[in-house]
């Protein structure tokens, strides 16, 4: 019940979150948001049609590609936001690589907790488009 609660609210989050980017962010906001609702809905996908396993390793990739691009925009944007996001995707990474190393432990409880820092993700994507929406506003 808790994992279908969390699984409903990150959807409502990601979609929230590419509305704020649609109608607040700037061109690189908007690809970002864009590229998150597709590789959820790739993974979504995915799962229904791949066991498991397999299912857990291109959910690991996707993990990563994200995580790539988060820190570039990090590393590249005026913004404080990417660095946040970046952080917070990192620490699903490290979430997501202590589960292939412990034993005993089953794959989902790591692969939910991984997902779980999705949720403050979105939040500080939206958060930090609007703000920067506003300073852009109040700058002109």
């Amino acid at each position: 019940m808790l994992t279908l609660a969390v699984l409903i609210l990150f959807w409502l989050m990601l979609l929230g979150n590419f509305a704020v980017a649609a109608l607040f962010g700037t061109r690189i906001e908007r690809a970002f948001a864009t590229m998150l609702v597709v590789i959820s809905i790739v993974m979504l996908a995915i799962s229904v049609v791949v066991p498991p396993p397999l299912w857990a390793r291109a959910g690991t990739a996707s993990d990563w590609a994200i995580l790539v691009v988060a820190w570039f925009l990090a590393l590249r944007s005026d913004s404080y936001w990417p660095i946040w996001f970046a952080a917070m995707q990192s620490l699903a990474i490290i979430t997501s690589t202590m589960a292939a190393m412990v034993t005993g432990v089953p794959h989902v409880v790591f692969s939910n907790l991984a997902a779980v820092w999705a949720l403050p993700a979105l939040l500080v994507m939206s958060a930090g488009t609007l703000s920067d929406w506003s300073a852009r506003r109040r700058s002109t």
